[in-house]
Parts: structure tokens; sequence; C-alpha cells
């Protein structure tokens, strides 16, 4: 069986958090990418995310209640990923803290059954512990 691959989509406001999340989801043995870990010296980085895109079939969205109140380029990223993976069709987790109001997240991930955000560690865990799941669902 092939893996999985998760393409996780961030706001650069949360990137400490985002790193550590996807450095223990690859210490889990997850396939995951991540444009700190994958984006190669003089590529581009709109290509780059495009392509990862494109071959993953998991998207997981780190939303922070501070991205949703903002404008500007980090709600542009969060819509225009959103909007790709919905197109493409892929398998999307929001990751959003407890405290969030629901009402305020993008429609498209008020829909879908999420992760509440804690610790990266024990984050990380509870969507590995879903991987085989989520293997189903992307045969």
């Amino acid at each position: 069986m092939i893996q999985d691959k998760i393409f996780i989509s961030y706001s650069h406001n949360d990137s400490e958090w985002a790193k550590k999340f996807a450095g223990e989801l690859k210490e889990l043995g997850l396939n995951v990418w991540f444009d700190q870990f994958n984006v190669e010296i003089g590529k581009a980085w709109a290509d780059s995310i495009e392509a990862a895109l494109k071959e993953s079939n998991i998207v997981i969205f780190l939303v922070r209640e501070e991205d949703l109140e903002t404008t500007g380029v980090t709600n542009a990223n969060l819509y225009l990923e959103l909007g790709a993976a919905i197109s493409m069709g892929k398998i999307i987790i929001p990751v959003v803290p407890e405290e969030i109001d629901q009402n305020k997240l993008p429609w498209s991930l008020r829909l879908v059954r999420g992760i509440t955000r804690t610790t990266p560690e024990e984050t990380a865990k509870r969507l590995s512990e879903s991987s085989a799941t989520l293997s189903k669902k992307a045969a």
C-alpha cells in the first residue's frame, strides 16, 4: 500500500508550532510535505507548494483564531490552499484550538471533522493514530 502524502498548510505567524508538528509527524513515520523541510534552495515557493498540493492526498490546515481575524497574505494563502485542496478532491483535516469560534472558520472547514490543537507532540500523535482510517478513505 502506498503511504498517504500529507501537505501542511499554516500561517507563517505560526511557523514554530507548525515546524514542531511536522517534525513530530515525520518522527511517527508519516509522509509529510512541509515547506520548511521540502522547498529546495533556489526553487520558487509557489511552484513547490503547487506541486506538493497536487502530489498530496491529505491536506492539514493549521488554523489559529488570529489568522481568521486578520486580512492579508495569511488569509489569502489559507483560502488559496483550501480552494485548491477542495478542487483537487483532497482529504481535508482542520487542526483548530478548542476555544475557537467554529462560526469563524471557512465553511468548508466546518463541514469536516478535524482535530483539536494541543501541543505539537500530542496533536501529531492523535493524527498518527487516525492514519489507518485516513488510508482507507484515500484508497
